[in-house]
């Protein structure tokens, strides 16, 4: 399984259990991220631990899912410890629009602040 889905309080977790991400995964990526929606879901947490690379794919699927999510009075967070996927963040400015924590307790207490 590439994905994995838990709750935290009512946080919305979604484990994404890949080395590299890709456009061939991209769209299952989407399709878990619109059915937490659909679930009327509004705190969801991106766990990207295990990711070595995160491509553009996933990354546009990222930014529709914030704008949905906004538009509910959601919000989205991102869990990256690794140094490399945290640089191509900065370089695509994609550190400017989500919110990115190092650790999963971080992150779901980020929610509450």
């Amino acid at each position: 399984m590439n994905f994995t889905e838990n709750k935290a309080q009512d946080i919305y977790i979604i484990g994404v259990k890949l080395t590299r991400t890709s456009i061939y995964m991209a769209n299952e990526f989407k399709d878990f991220l619109n059915k937490a929606i659909e679930k009327r879901e509004k705190k969801i947490l991106v766990d990207f631990l295990e990711c070595d690379y995160i491509d553009s794919t996933f990354l546009g699927v990222l930014v529709v899912t914030l704008k949905k999510l906004v538009a509910v009075g959601g919000s989205i967070r991102l869990v990256i410890s690794n140094p490399n996927v945290k640089s191509s963040l900065e370089l695509t400015r994609m550190n400017k629009i989500f919110k990115v924590y190092d650790d999963l307790q971080t992150a779901i207490s980020s929610f509450n602040e």
